[in-house]
């Protein structure tokens, strides 16, 4: 059996999505699952090198809208401690 016998194999496309029966490369759609933690980080990123009004740049209001709640909390937590770090008393 040669390689095209499994071409949806992805150690036979070196990691390239297969084709799909429709022969796109699209990837098939996300259910509303839990928010990829690369999501939570590149928004946090954002916020550290460019500060609050970071949150109102496209990608960043993109990124949020595929938040879910847990992630949304996590990002606000994080962000709290980046504003007022613990023992900052001004």
């Amino acid at each position: 059996m040669g390689a095209s016998s499994h071409p949806s194999s992805p150690a036979l496309n070196f990691g390239y999505p297969a084709r799909s029966t429709s022969g796109s490369l699209k990837p098939k759609p996300r259910g509303r699952g839990r928010t990829p933690q690369a999501t939570v980080e590149a928004i946090l990123h954002s916020v550290r090198e460019r500060g609050l009004k970071a949150l109102q740049e496209p990608a960043n209001i993109e990124r949020l809208t595929r938040c879910d709640a847990a992630a949304k909390a996590q990002i606000d937590q994080r962000i709290d401690k980046l504003i007022c770090p613990e023992g900052d008393t001004a």
